[in-house]
Parts: structure tokens; sequence; C-alpha cells
């Protein structure tokens, strides 16, 4: 009986590991939602310093009156004093917990982009092969609801107008909201080649997406600072914060979750032809 040495090991099969797209789909839509539930928080912050400058405005116009006490009670005191003091004490908690929300903000669209790196990889292979071998592959019968390459050009466009922001205008309030309509029926004559090697470009895109999603949350965050030590600042300012991190936010991850379901809705919406 002769002893084995271990070459039997050089013979043996690679197997390449099997990308489940349903499962990280999946995934990465737990993801989004919970990045969503987020960016509600933020506009609730925002409400609550609004009103606490509405506040502070009314005492310092007519005082604790009577229509201030049935409207507010005595949340923040009994005299006008005492609520001047506490709107102060208040603003600097919420202008806090604005820096809070948005180093939340980073590290949840990390998360997000995280997951939706590792859905990336599967459907860009998928993709890649479709684009390969398009002369194999025709529309299934049936509507297939997906974004046009127009469609998705003008959301990246408007997203990209959106990151660039400078500092001042983001403390300004200045990004545009753009909402992404919900896909319709892709036309069938459709050049499959070319819609896999684009939604394959969208999705090679997102590394530049997330450096600027994170330039802009640096940004925010470096303004969310100064007005802890300026909470008389204006609201104009914390609206832009809201708006620089929440709003450009929302539209960036609806806009890379239109990706990966109008690619899962092409995959299946195609089939290869029969020989």
């Amino acid at each position: 009986m002769s002893l084995s040495i271990g070459l039997e090991a050089l013979n043996r099969r690679v197997v390449k590991p099997v990308i489940s797209i349903e499962s990280a789909y999946a995934d990465f839509m737990e993801s989004y939602a919970t990045l969503q539930d987020e960016l509600h928080h933020g506009t609730q912050l925002i409400t609550a310093l609004e009103n606490l400058y509405a506040v502070q405005k009314s005492v310092g116009k007519f005082g604790f009156s009577k229509s201030l006490e049935s409207l507010i009670g005595h949340q923040l005191g009994s005299t006008t004093s005492a609520i001047k003091a506490s709107v102060e004490e208040n603003k600097k908690s919420v202008w806090q917990s604005i820096v809070d929300f948005i180093q939340k903000m980073i590290r949840y669209v990390q998360d997000f982009f995280a997951k939706a790196f590792g859905t990336r990889r599967g459907v860009m292979l998928k993709l890649k092969d479709i684009a390969t071998n398009a002369n194999n592959y025709e529309f299934k019968d049936g509507e297939l609801k997906a974004h046009s390459i127009s469609e998705l050009n003008t959301a990246k466009q408007n997203i990209y107008d959106s990151l660039n922001k400078s500092m001042n205008e983001v403390a300004a309030g200045g990004v545009s909201e753009f909402i992404l309509p919900e896909p319709g029926v892709l036309d069938k004559g459709t050049n499959i080649k070319a819609y896999a090697n684009a939604l394959a470009d969208y999705l090679n895109e997102m590394n530049s997406m997330e450096k600027s999603a994170k330039k802009t949350l640096d940004l925010s965050l470096s303004i969310a600072k100064r007005g802890i030590n300026k909470p008389g600042e204006d609201i104009e300012i914390a609206r832009g914060i809201k708006a620089a991190s929440s709003q450009t936010i929302k539209q960036l991850s609806d806009f890379v979750k239109a990706i990966f379901k109008s690619a899962r809705a092409f995959m299946k919406g195609i089939k290869k032809k029969k020989k």
C-alpha cells in the first residue's frame, strides 16, 4: 500500500460560488427600507426646530401670551423668561440631534451601498452575459415594467446636480427635488444589448455616486456642527441641511432601487431564443 503525498489536490475542481440574485435583492431592499425610515426621522427633527423658532419669535414679540399657552401649554415653562431659556436650551439639543442624525445617516448610507454592491455583483455578471450574447435573447410575451434609458438618464443628471452643490448652496437649501416616476411598460423594440449595457454602466457608476453622497453628508455635518454653537442661526440653514442630507440621499437611493428593479424585471422579461 503506497502512501499518498497529496498530489490529487492539484486536480481539485474549482467550484464557483453561486450568487443568488433574488436573495441579494431582498437584502438590498431591506437596507433601502431602513434608510427611508431614518430619513423620516430627519424630517421630524427639522419640524421640531421650526416649532422652537416659531415659539421664540412669538415670545420675543408678545411674551407668554394666552394664545401661546393654549397652543403649547407649559411644555417650555410658565413665564416669558423661562420659555426663552428653555427654547435656547432645546434648540441646542435639537441641533445636536441633527448632528447625530447626519452621522447616523453616513453609517446608514455606507450600509446601504455595501448591500447594493453585494447585489450589484450578481446583477452585473448577468447583464454582461446578456449583452455579450444579445443575439440569443428575445423578449417574452406580456408586459415588462421597467424604466426607459431616457428616464434613468434624466434621474442621474438631477442627482449629480444635487450632489455637486457647494456648502453655501447646501446651507441655503439649494437642493432641488426630483421624483422618479414608477416604471412604465418597456418598449419591446428596445435593443436588448444596449439596454443591458446601459444598466451595467449605471451600476458601475455607483462608486462615484457613493463618494459624492459622502461629500454632501460631510458638508451637511460641518454646517450642523456650526449650528450647535450658533443656535440662533436662521431656520433656512437647518432646512438646507435637511434638504442636502435627506432629499439628496432619498433621490440617490430611489435611483439605485430603480436600476435594480428595472434590471430584475428586464432579466425576467427576456428569454433565450429557441434553436
